[in-house]
């Protein structure tokens, strides 16, 4: 089963930070996040509770106030409650497994200095995990003709819908000579 929760969204409110209690004090973060979705009329925008824990939880802490910008990727929660009148309720949050800053470009500058990333990419990276083509600084984007710049997205699909329709060379009479 699969249970995860990805969303871009700026905080509500700053971070509240407590530490738990016992021989090892852990620092449990939590914030939420505003996440829009939607155009338009249609646009929405959804709240979401976030958890994080230990040094993940001080860095947020620290870093993190209202109205930033960040990322989040983690497991969703679901927790009932009993409201001061007898009522039930239910807490939805997201455990955070990443949380990237996204509005503090000071930060992520510091960020990449410290960890020898390349002054580019989006932001903050998984370290230890293979990294994509355009983390590489010698690698550049491919270029576009004109015609592809001024391209819609529908134009784009439906170009490549007929290119994928398309036998390459040579397969063509690969075609003719299967006996079945």
């Amino acid at each position: 089963m699969l249970n995860r929760w990805e969303g871009i969204g700026n905080l509500g409110k700053d971070p509240e930070t407590r530490y738990t209690t016992g021989a090892n004090p852990t620092a449990v973060c939590r914030f939420s996040i505003a996440v829009d979705h939607g155009y338009g009329e249609r646009k929405k925008t959804v709240w979401m509770n976030v958890v994080t824990y230990g040094k993940q939880a001080e860095n947020c802490s620290k870093f993190l106030q209202k109205g930033k910008k960040v990322y989040v990727s983690g497991e969703l929660d679901i927790r009932d409650y009993e409201r001061q009148d007898g009522s039930r309720g239910i807490i939805v949050e997201t455990t955070a497994k990443t949380v990237e800053f996204l509005s503090n470009q000071e930060q992520v500058e510091r960020n990449q200095a410290a960890y020898g990333v390349p002054q580019q990419g989006f932001g903050q990276q998984n370290f230890g995990q293979p990294q994509p083509a355009w983390s590489n600084p010698q690698w550049t984007a491919p270029q576009q003709t004109q015609a592809q710049q001024n391209m819609t997205y529908q134009q784009y699909q439906e170009q490549k819908a007929q290119e994928q329709m398309q036998i390459p060379e040579g397969f063509a009479a690969l075609q003719e000579e299967i006996p079945f």
